[in-house]
């Protein structure tokens, strides 16, 4: 009896050291994997906004083929011009304004900064943002959730489209697309210092 319980004591201790080894190469390689999808899914996101932005930087030094051309006069161009008269039209109704300036002095107010230089400014922040994200730097994030925060009114304002339209249709679609990378980007932020915190607790 003494030799049988002997014999099954190591039995029933080997058993759980198993188990645990076993849970925590799981643990490992999902914490891995995870890794892994972060950063391709990082890397996915950041490329979206790093071609869209070297596109655009091409076509605004160079404009030297038909879609840098199509990109500036039937893309860009219309879309501040529409956002510049709905804006003037909008603070021309103030009181304050409406008193001081005409709807005419405020578009020539709006129309200080050329096309070109908002395209520029706005193209540089995209791609530095894009290179600073795909680093892993939430300052990149945060400068991309201030592009397309300012780029998605003004290239798809869909509450101007005639209703049941097409362009309704398809600008409805692009701006909630835009939405949800805003959220994209909101999420690498919050991801970001929750990571940080949990690394600063396990130093401490």
């Amino acid at each position: 009896a003494r030799n049988a319980s002997r014999k099954a004591s190591p039995r029933r201790t080997h058993t759980p050291r198993t188990t645990t080894t076993t849970d925590s190469s799981k643990r490992m390689g999902g914490k891995g994997g995870g890794k892994f999808l972060a950063h391709f899914g990082r890397a996915v996101l950041a490329s979206l906004f790093l071609f869209s932005g070297m596109h655009k930087y091409h076509a605004l030094t160079r404009a030297n083929s038909m879609s840098d051309f199509h990109l500036l006069e039937h893309s860009i161009a219309p879309r501040f011009a529409e956002t510049r008269a709905a804006l003037s039209a909008s603070l021309a109704k103030t009181q304050y304004l409406k008193r001081v300036y005409s709807e005419k002095e405020i578009m020539e107010h709006l129309l200080a900064l050329d096309d070109a230089t908002i395209a520029m400014v706005g193209t540089i922040v995209e791609v530095l943002g894009s290179v600073l994200l795909m680093l892993n730097f939430t300052l990149g994030s945060k400068l991309l959730m201030v592009f397309v925060s300012c780029v998605t009114p003004i290239m798809h304002p869909f509450w101007r489209r005639e209703e049941f339209s097409a362009s309704r249709e398809i600008e409805t679609i692009m701006f909630w697309k835009n939405v949800a990378l805003f959220g994209a980007l909101a999420m690498h932020v919050g991801m970001s210092k929750e990571e940080a915190k949990e690394e600063k607790e396990k130093e401490e």
